[in-house]
């Protein structure tokens, strides 16, 4: 209250003004980051308010953001809000929240590119796992037969 009664109505109204155009070039700075690294990557939706970018991952089918920011996140250098932490349930999800409020753009471009290789490394560690399959040699020796044949 002491800072509406110092600005009055007028001065709070433009500080508002002043601070919601700071934030909306943050959010574009972070939206065009997201764009520039994490298209076919991660979905998302542009915020209208907040200081948050709720991104979902495209992972491999059972693999979540907990699970991933956990095992991965930490060598990458990634802090990130896994989803689960804001569901009700704490039921697996693929989104995390990340926070553009406080950082520069070089420094959303950087968090941008090392999410985009957790979800790379995401998808080799599953092709890596699956390339060890017998479905997966039995698929190959059937694709040489047919080259050779």
């Amino acid at each position: 209250m002491s800072l509406f009664r110092h600005w009055g109505y007028t001065g709070f109204i433009e500080h508002c003004a002043k601070a919601a155009d700071f934030y909306r070039q943050k959010r574009d700075a972070f939206a065009a980051a997201a764009e520039r690294h994490l298209q076919g990557r991660a979905t998302w939706e542009v915020p209208t308010a907040g200081m948050f970018f709720w991104l979902k991952l495209l992972l491999p089918a059972g693999k979540d953001s907990f699970e991933l920011l956990s095992k991965k996140g930490i060598e990458n250098r990634i802090l990130a809000i896994p989803g689960m932490a804001f569901l009700p349930n704490r039921r697996r999800a693929c989104q995390l929240r990340a926070s553009y409020s406080l950082v520069s753009q070089p420094e959303m471009d950087e968090a941008c590119r090392r999410i985009a290789r957790l979800v790379d490394d995401a998808w080799r560690d599953e092709f890596a796992q699956y390339a060890k399959t017998e479905v997966c040699r039995e698929a190959l020796l059937r694709s040489a037969r047919r080259t050779t044949a």
